[in-house]
């Protein structure tokens, strides 16, 4: 709809939320004094996927955003004001940090999909604490163990932060290691 939904810099697991509220697809905007402070790797790749149509250009925001198929004028206004939030250094709708804030003002203008993908399950079969599979009777199935993200239980609801799935792995493949040597 050409409005922001979100504090840019929240966590990725809040971000993803609000992303799922907002029907799945948004995007990234961003112009050319970002794109030019980019490294050159970057730069060419945003080149590549604009003639690619992989994002969108435009010379303005409303033309980005007519382009991209979203409400240009809606995104012309919240970019202008959300520049206008950067360049005071506070912003009073999302309190976003403002030494985070940054003007998008100069085009041209880019418009990048963003979409949602799987980091791993959260859910999974069910170990006791020495990582045997346990059945709907939370008896152990002898000789079968799991780690990682295969198992569930042990992460919760919302994945929490980087390196949970590591450590939960490591730590349950060990103890699994460890008790079907002795099994």
């Amino acid at each position: 709809e050409g409005h922001r939904f979100i504090d840019e810099n929240a966590f990725y697991s809040l971000k993803a939320e609000a992303m799922i509220k907002a029907g799945g697809t948004v995007y990234q905007i961003f112009d050319s004094p970002w794109l030019a402070g980019q490294n050159e790797d970057t730069q060419a790749a945003v080149a590549d996927a604009a003639a690619e149509g992989e994002l969108w250009k435009a010379d303005t925001l409303q033309e980005l955003g007519n382009a991209a198929g979203i409400d240009g004028e809606s995104l012309a206004e919240s970019m202008d004001e959300f520049s206008a939030m950067a360049e005071a250094g506070e912003d009073t709708q999302f309190f976003r940090a403002g030494d985070t804030l940054v003007p998008v003002a100069e085009g041209p203008f880019y418009a990048m999909p963003i979409n949602l993908s799987h980091l791993g399950t959260i859910g999974g079969v069910a170990i006791n604490n020495k990582a045997q599979v346990v059945d709907a009777y939370d008896q152990a199935i002898p000789g079968l163990y799991a780690a990682g993200s295969v198992t569930g239980g042990l992460i919760g609801e919302v994945y929490p932060g980087s390196g949970t799935a590591i450590a939960t792995l490591f730590a349950t493949a060990r103890i699994a290691a460890e008790h079907a040597i002795q099994e």
